[in-house]
């Protein structure tokens, strides 16, 4: 057993002994422990992708849109609606200097109290709300939320500051992260 556990609303990986949720207090009290030993060094700081629901709801023995029985085909509205394509999810991984992984997905807001806090609550000069991650145009940024102990890229305090793989930065200067992808 890893001695992990995954929240099952907002998604983020805690320690096993962990009763509520950091991110968003959900009862961790009846989630078992993972076993999956890829999840235990991903911390993932947002909520899975809504599972998909069947559309509508098929009657016990039916899937949605079949043929209800009688022989005539299902009315159109009762048909599942044509699939689209998936959009690519705009996601970024951050490595640790411990080897730790953090995935963050756009619009993310990095910090002890808030995603990420099993993570950062480690370092105590990290903020509550210390940086945001946003994917912009032309690629992903990070802003430093008014903290009190800053972002730091290439050693120089930024407010505001382009990531890239394989970029350096820190919230603070204790917690040091690089981009592991984007």
């Amino acid at each position: 057993m890893s001695g992990k556990k995954k929240c099952p609303v907002c998604g983020l990986v805690q320690s096993a002994g962990t009763l509520d949720c950091a991110s968003c207090a959900t009862s961790l009290i009846n989630v078992a422990p993972t076993e999956d030993p890829a999840e235990e060094d991903l911390f993932d700081l947002q909520s899975p992708a809504t599972e998909s629901a069947e559309y509508p709801p098929a009657a016990p023995g039916k899937g949605a849109g079949q043929d209800p029985g009688d022989g005539s085909p299902a009315p159109v509205s009762a048909r599942a609606p044509k699939a689209q394509a998936a959009r690519p999810e705009a996601v970024i991984i951050f490595q640790g200097a411990d080897g730790k992984r953090i995935k963050a997905r756009s619009g993310d807001i990095l910090g002890r109290d808030f995603t990420g806090a099993e993570y950062f609550n480690g370092f105590p000069k990290v903020s509550r709300q210390h940086a945001k991650v946003t994917r912009e145009e032309d690629g992903w940024v990070i802003e430093d939320l008014n903290s009190v102990n800053g972002v730091y890229v290439d050693g120089e305090r930024r407010t505001r500051a382009p990531l890239e793989p394989g970029d350096s930065f820190a919230l603070s200067k204790s917690c040091e992260l690089t981009v592991a992808s984007c």
